[in-house]
């Protein structure tokens, strides 16, 4: 009986296709525990979205392209891939406006180069504030003398209610107007 056993259930007695089903068991085994312990994708939650200019302030769109119709390395036609947008909230005397920057984006078709237009300099680096509101905010602030929170009270007032969410917090306006005070020197490239 002893010999019986050890022939049937011997490591001898295995045959290939008894191990490629056993390899085949525990890689689907292993398949779907990594599946189910597989992380959501990441998303970046550092960085908080901002919200966008309401859309009923009247804007005004400036298109910036660059010098040259032709490509700068071989000559060869510039087409169009896309653009990018910036706005930036401005105050005229009596009125909001948003100044809408669009820079097109430009490829040669023969050597691939990437041509755009720079940004233009802003007081704020990526801030919406555009220099008009800046100066409307300093001035103010501190010849007129009246307080942040107060300038919030006036644009929730003049704007009567269309625009709740255009008056910024007065954290981001004291912070705009100590950027505004302390120029730094342009950055290095």
């Amino acid at each position: 009986m002893a010999g019986h056993r050890a022939h049937r259930f011997g490591a001898s007695s295995e045959t290939a296709e008894q191990l490629q089903l056993a390899l085949e068991t525990s890689e689907i085994a292993a398949a779907a525990m990594t599946a189910r312990m597989k992380l959501p994708d990441i998303e970046e939650r550092g960085k908080p979205k901002r919200r966008p200019i309401p859309d009923h302030i009247p804007r005004m769109e400036v298109e910036l392209t660059p010098g040259a119709d032709a490509c700068a390395d071989c000559g060869g036609r510039l087409r169009r891939i896309g653009e990018d947008v910036t706005e930036e909230l401005e105050y005229v005397p009596g009125r909001f406006i948003v100044n809408r920057i669009v820079r097109p984006r430009l490829t040669c078709a023969c050597c691939e180069r990437f041509v755009q237009a720079p940004l233009p300099s802003r007081p704020i680096e990526r801030g919406r504030p555009g220099p008009g509101l800046l100066a409307h905010v300093l001035v103010s602030k501190y010849a007129d003398h009246l307080p942040l929170y107060r300038q919030n009270q006036w644009v929730r007032w003049s704007t009567a209610g269309s625009c709740p969410r255009l008056p910024r917090p007065s954290g981001s306006r004291a912070r705009g107007s100590t950027r505004c005070g302390s120029p730094r020197p342009p950055k290095a490239r």
